[in-house]
C-alpha cells in the first residue's frame, strides 16, 4: 500500500483544528503541521494528536505557498493530502489507499463543499492531493501545487473524495 502524508498549514487554528485532524489516522501514516507563529493552543493540539509541528517565520505580507513547501518537503509519504484547519475529509481511508495504489494520475482534484451555516452553498475541485516530489506550491497567496516533475503530469478527480469547508 503507498504511504501518504497528511500536510497542514496553520496560525491560531485551535477552535477548528481537533475537528480537522479527528480521523487523520484513517487516511494517512504521517501527519506534518507547520505552524506560522500560533499564540493559542494550535501546536499543544497539533502535538496531541501525534503531529510532527514544523515552524515558519511568518513575515509580513506572508508566503502561504512557501510555508506548505515546508511541510510538503518535510513529508516522507509516497502521496502528500494538503488540507486547511478548517477542512475535513470525508472518504473511506481503504478505498482511498487502494486507488491510490493502482492510480497511474500524479495528482487527484477532489471535490470541495462548501457548508458555512450547514447548508451546502458552493461546490469546486482543487488539487490537494499528489505524489511527493512531484509538485510544490508557488504563489505567496490563492497558492496551488505547480508540476515539477519529470515525465507527463496527470491529473484526474476521483468520485467519492470530499474536502468539507
Amino acid at each position: 500500500m503507498p504511504s501518504i502524508s497528511l500536510c497542514m498549514i496553520v496560525k491560531n487554528e485551535g477552535a477548528v483544528l481537533p475537528r480537522a485532524l479527528a480521523y487523520w489516522r484513517e487516511l494517512a501514516d504521517e501527519l506534518i503541521i507547520v505552524d506560522t507563529g500560533s499564540t493559542d493552543a494550535t501546536v499543544r493540539i497539533a502535538e496531541d494528536h501525534g503531529a510532527q509541528v514544523l515552524h515558519y517565520a511568518w513575515e509580513y505580507p506572508g508566503n502561504k505557498g512557501a510555508a506548505r513547501n515546508v511541510g510538503v518537503e518535510a513529508a516522507s509519504g509516497d502521496w502528500i493530502i494538503v488540507l486547511d484547519a478548517d477542512e475535513v475529509i470525508r472518504t473511506d481511508g481503504a478505498a482511498m489507499r487502494a486507488f491510490l495504489r493502482d492510480t497511474h494520475l500524479t495528482a487527484l482534484q477532489v471535490l470541495f463543499e462548501n457548508y458555512p451555516e450547514g447548508a451546502l452553498t458552493l461546490r469546486w475541485y482543487q488539487v490537494r492531493v499528489f505524489r511527493r516530489g512531484m509538485y510544490l506550491y508557488i504563489h505567496r497567496e490563492h497558492e496551488m501545487p505547480h508540476w515539477c516533475g519529470e515525465g507527463e503530469e496527470m491529473q484526474g478527480t476521483v468520485p467519492g473524495i470530499i474536502f468539507e469547508h
